[in-house]
């Protein structure tokens, strides 16, 4: 059952959060980009993942 209960907070928890922060790289500008780091072009390939991976 710990199977059980480690799928439960993927699909809970994890997943959702995933795909809330990859939704936020793909809207951010090229300032906020360039803040933290981050091409747009790398930005954009981690934002087109899917939330599973």
């Amino acid at each position: 059952m710990v199977w059980l209960r480690q799928f439960s907070r993927l699909v809970l928890h994890i997943w959702p959060d995933r795909h809330r922060q990859r939704r936020k790289l793909r809207d951010m500008d090229d300032d906020q980009l360039r803040d933290i780091g981050i091409s747009r072009s790398a930005a954009m390939r981690e934002g087109r993942k899917p939330f599973w991976r």
